[in-house]
């Protein structure tokens, strides 16, 4: 019988490259669009964009869109179907992209944080 499952995790991680593209501007506050790649453990890939706000140089604070791969039922089945067959996990699911908010927080080690440039 099919059942339903909660497998979904709350939070999911994925160590990212992120890229920004900057405003010219000589203010401690900067605006950015930026783009970005990550990669989990479970094999998933997953592509970011958003916008960015940077103060001096060193704190960036990056809110946006996710978009990743996650599992589903697959349409030929319900809840609640009786399968008189054995099927494992990637028979009965299919892959679907999924669209997610993400926040990040970056610093720039390398000096104080709050001073200027």
């Amino acid at each position: 019988m099919v059942t339903k499952s909660n497998n979904e995790k709350e939070w999911e991680y994925y160590p990212s490259i992120m890229f920004t593209w900057l405003n010219n501007g000589s203010t401690n506050f900067k605006f950015g669009f930026s783009g970005g790649f990550g990669y989990n453990l479970d094999n998933s890939i997953s592509v970011f964009t958003g916008g960015s706000i940077i103060y001096n140089h060193n704190i960036t604070i990056t809110a946006g869109l996710a978009f990743h791969n996650q599992k589903e039922l697959s349409s030929k089945y319900k809840e609640e179907d009786v399968i008189t067959e054995n099927l494992d996990f990637d028979q009965l699911h299919t892959d679907f992209i999924a669209i997610n908010p993400f926040i990040s927080i970056s610093l720039r080690l390398d000096r104080n944080p709050f001073k200027r440039e």
